[in-house]
């Protein structure tokens, strides 16, 4: 239970997860397989949705990565990584927020070479930090959460500035312009009755933490709250679709799974880029709805699950299947898309990723592990934290050239 409440916590923030939609030049359709039969509480296929590659445009080797060439573990022998919200690679270190509170320092041969931070309010400390990138003068910019500012770090540790954002709803840095701006998802949930499309968008702050642009909205969630025993429940509607928005590469992205198009912003701005969705979204049907009830059902504890079975009774369903599940921005200008993913006994992460260049043009297809969550793809390496030890987490780096 404890590893299952960790991944459910990661795949409900936002973060550094770079994420976009199928491009209609490299992919076309999509395929839905819906699970088969299964005791309650065992891992069934719900609605997993994968988008083929179109006709006459084909990837010879479908490639797998191989054994990971780093693995970071723990700060030292008692000290095991935990809550990992974030990790940077740069070309001479790799930078871990552990525990939502420190900072840590590594070499590209896994030795320990700092740590700075700790659980706080003051400055340099941190109550949940989520998101860490390069910043202007070869520093880096660490994003706090509750406390809603910026801290800027040098690439030793030591702080240099701390600034208070604007706060915006449910803000989330998820990057850095080469300028020293700052670029925020922002949410605005609902939650109410009728259910309501809730919305997602970017702002972009200038380095003394104002406001200076929102970029477009673009819908996100469909969230509700039913009345549960005495009291009301929030939820956000299962099948549903999400948003994603990235600042990497100069560039900023704002996608959502429930509109065909993807928008790219260039450093500036003032000029932005279309690409077309090629995936069809794909209608949830009565089985796959019986097979989530029963499936969460058999999760409560027996006491409480004809509780649930009537809450459940009332929930909104998504019409249909997002097109896609997971993206990421390379630092080189790649696009990696994930497959939608499965419901199971435990949320599941993309497993295969059909990776394409700006332009859309098909260039490899990718199987990762099933506990890999990916933080950033570099030209050379793919970092990313693994969650297959009850006592802690691994952050590990690929190689690309093994792929």
């Amino acid at each position: 239970m404890q590893l299952e409440r960790r991944l459910q916590y990661r795949l409900k923030r936002g973060g550094r997860w770079r994420h976009t939609a199928v491009l209609s030049t490299v992919l076309a359709g999509c395929a839905v397989g819906a699970g088969g039969e299964a005791a309650v509480g065992e891992p069934v296929a719900l609605g997993r949705t994968q988008c083929p590659v179109a006709a006459g445009r084909s990837v010879a080797v479908t490639k797998s990565l191989g054994d990971p060439w780093l693995r970071l573990m723990s700060g030292n022998s008692d000290d095991f990584l935990y809550r990992v919200t974030d990790a940077l690679m740069t070309e001479d270190a790799v930078y871990v927020i552990n525990a939502a509170t420190e900072l840590l320092k590594y070499s590209h041969n896994g030795v320990l070479l700092g740590r700075a931070g700790g659980a706080g309010e003051g400055p340099g400390e941190f109550r949940l930090a989520t998101g860490i990138d390069r910043y202007r003068d070869n520093t880096l910019v660490v994003f706090d959460r509750v406390l809603q500012r910026v801290s800027v770090w040098t690439r030793d540790l030591q702080l240099v500035a701390v600034r208070r954002l604007e706060a915006v709803p449910n803000g989330i840095m998820v990057g850095a312009l080469p300028d020293g701006r700052v670029v925020v998802r922002g949410e605005n949930l609902y939650f109410g009755w009728p259910p309501t499309r809730d919305t997602a968008f970017a702002v972009v702050y200038q380095a003394d933490g104002t406001i200076r642009d929102t970029l477009a909205k673009v819908p996100h969630t469909l969230s509700y709250r039913l009345p549960y025993r005495d009291g009301w429940r929030p939820g956000t509607s299962p099948f549903g679709g999400q948003a994603w928005i990235a600042a990497t590469g100069g560039a900023v992205f704002i996608a959502s799974s429930d509109e065909t198009t993807i928008g790219i912003w260039n450093a500036a701005l003032d000029r932005k880029k279309v690409l077309a969705v090629g995936c069809e979204k794909t209608a949830v049907s009565d089985d796959m709805i019986a097979e989530y009830v029963r499936w969460r059902t058999g999760l409560a504890a027996p006491g409480e699950r004809a509780d649930v079975r009537r809450y459940f009774g009332k929930v909104p369903f998504a019409d249909s299947i997002p097109a896609f599940g997971d993206v990421v921005f390379a630092d080189d200008g790649d696009i990696w898309l994930g497959e939608y993913p499965h419901y199971a006994s435990r949320p599941q992460l993309p497993l295969e990723w059909i990776v394409v260049d700006r332009d859309g043009v098909l260039k490899e297809k990718i199987v990762v592990p099933g506990a890999l969550r990916i933080f950033q793809v570099g030209a050379h390496f793919i970092l990313g934290v693994t969650y297959n030890d009850l006592r802690g987490e691994t952050v590990v780096a690929f190689g690309r050239e093994g792929v």
